[in-house]
């Protein structure tokens, strides 16, 4: 079964102790057997800073970057990625205002390999 994918998180950002603001949000396939093909990413910010934005697979590291972007605030990147259930989009924003209103927004196609 597939059905379009439209997900939303959203974050506040916050001093996390190191003066910087920094926000992070995290979303993915929860029902066992869904997969979410990632075909459109958007951010947004409420921020008067600019903001940066790091995109990561399950865990903020290098090696799991999906995509980054210095125009955080207002971003639209297309891209073509996978996500089985258990698995995460971790978005990191930086630099905005601390109390800044962040979300990622992810389109696709959710596939189900459930029945009934």
């Amino acid at each position: 079964m597939e059905v379009p994918l439209f997900r939303e998180a959203i974050a506040v950002s916050a001093d996390d102790g190191t003066g910087v603001a920094r926000a992070v949000a995290m979303m993915g396939p929860e029902k066992y057997g869904d997969m979410w093909r990632v075909n459109l990413m958007t951010s947004t910010s409420d921020s008067t800073t600019d903001v940066q934005l790091r995109v990561y697979r399950n865990i903020e590291s290098p090696g799991a970057m999906i995509d980054s972007t210095y125009a955080g605030k207002q971003a639209t990147s297309p891209c073509d990625y996978w996500l089985r259930t258990g698995e995460k989009v971790v978005a990191v924003w930086s630099k905005g205002d601390i109390g800044a209103h962040m979300s990622i927004r992810l389109e696709g196609t959710i596939y189900s390999g459930r029945q009934g």
